[in-house]
Parts: structure tokens; C-alpha cells; sequence
């Protein structure tokens, strides 16, 4: 992350910002803004420049724990022809489930983390991929035991060092089975994945395609916080 990309230190305020949460309000940028203290449209054009012209930021979305949803997931790397590899990856890419998905200067050169639903088979989706890619080998990396969920990044030097880490677990102490979901909750569920619109009331967005209130969309994502969904 060069500092030509990262222009100032509000860059670094809203990207730490970002990071942390969106806030659950009908004008969230807004929010962040007074946070920063600056204007709801100086913190869209600066994060709309860091997303789209200097790329330092791919998505903003909600990122789910798809164990406690029921859902199978598991980590895939792949091994490509290297005339292949653009190619495959296309493919992969395409798999609803599929995230993550990097290149690697190594004997397998292509590693991607896959989820699907708790009806479906994993081994049935990996192994057709695999054959779709065109993949010379396949392996399937299941988690044993989770140490970090995720990491967020101070780019200012200013806020607290300290951060309590992650519990410790074996997968087999997590959900077993999917739990009970509305079809408006699947329908969030859905549209909580795909990139935020960056615009003054993005939720009112989201909420529209889940065809629910934005009110009702707050409740949801509360919910799902409380179940530790989210």
C-alpha cells in the first residue's frame, strides 16, 4: 500500500474507520463523517478514490461466519498450467460460494475459499470446478482449528494497541446444522454480500432489493449481530 495511493492522514482516519463498522444509520457516510470532521460528501469522494481509481479498498460488504449459518466451507488450492491459469481462475470466480481467490507462485498456483449451502455436498461443487477449470490436481483444505478471524488495521497510530485476540477453538465445538432463517433473513443474507453502494443512504439500497423496510433491515442485521452471524 504505497503512500502515493493513501493521500493523507483522513485517508487513513476513514480507511480505520471503515474497518471497524458501518454505522447502522439511514446516512451512514454522514455518521462517518462527523467522526472525521468532514463533510458527508468529502468522505464519499475520498472513499469512492480509494475504491475505484487507487483500488485500496476491493469491497464493502458484510462478511458472515458461515459455519455458525450452517453453511460448509473450506479452503481449495489448485494447480495450473500457467497458460491456464487466468482462465481457470475466470471460471472458479464465477461459483457463488467462492471468495478469496489468489494466485500463488508455487506448485499448486491457485488458492480460493469456497462456502455452500448446508443441503448441498462440498466435495460435489470443489470436484466440479475442478473439472471445469480445467485443474491438473485439486486439494481440499478443511479448517481444524481457527486462531484469528480477522484483523483490523490502525492506519492512523493513534487508537489502542491493544486488542483482545481471537478465542482459540476446535471446528467441532462449532454449530452443528443450519439454524431457522426467515426468507427475508436469507434474502439479507443475500444482499448484505454484495458491495455497498456509495452513495448518501446505501441501506435504503440493500434494503429495496430485500425487498424489506430499511427499518426491518436494521432489526435484521441486529439480529444476525446477536447470533453472532455477523
Amino acid at each position: 500500500m504505497s503512500h502515493s495511493m493513501i493521500a493523507d492522514e483522513l485517508d487513513r482516519r476513514l480507511l480505520t474507520v471503515l474497518q471497524r463498522e458501518i454505522p447502522l444509520e439511514n446516512r451512514p457516510f454522514l455518521k462517518m463523517g462527523e467522526e472525521c470532521g468532514v463533510p458527508e460528501a468529502e468522505v464519499l469522494r475520498r472513499v469512492r478514490r480509494l475504491k475505484v481509481e487507487e483500488k485500496v479498498i476491493r469491497q464493502i460488504s458484510a462478511i458472515f461466519d458461515t459455519k455458525n449459518l450452517g453453511y460448509k466451507s473450506t479452503l481449495v488450492a489448485m494447480k495450473f498450467n500457467e497458460d491456464d491459469l487466468d482462465a481457470g481462475a475466470e471460471i472458479i470466480n464465477q461459483h457463488p460460494g467462492v471468495s478469496h481467490n489468489y494466485k500463488r507462485n508455487a506448485n499448486f498456483n491457485l488458492w480460493f475459499t469456497i462456502a455452500v449451502p448446508p443441503q448441498d455436498s462440498l466435495e460435489e461443487h470443489i470436484d466440479r470446478l475442478h473439472k471445469l477449470s480445467s485443474s491438473k490436481r485439486t486439494l481440499i483444505l478443511p479448517t481444524l482449528r481457527l486462531f484469528k478471524i480477522g484483523v483490523k488495521l490502525d492506519l492512523t497510530g493513534k487508537e489502542s494497541k491493544e486488542e483482545p485476540a481471537d478465542e482459540i477453538f476446535d471446528e467441532s465445538r462449532r454449530r452443528k446444522g443450519a439454524p431457522d432463517l426467515t426468507q427475508a433473513e436469507i434474502e439479507v443474507i443475500r444482499v448484505l454480500q454484495e458491495d455497498m453502494p456509495l452513495h448518501e443512504a446505501p441501506y435504503e439500497e440493500w434494503a429495496a432489493a430485500a425487498r424489506v423496510s430499511e427499518k426491518e433491515l436494521f432489526e435484521i442485521i441486529r439480529s444476525f449481530q446477536a447470533r453472532n452471524y455477523l
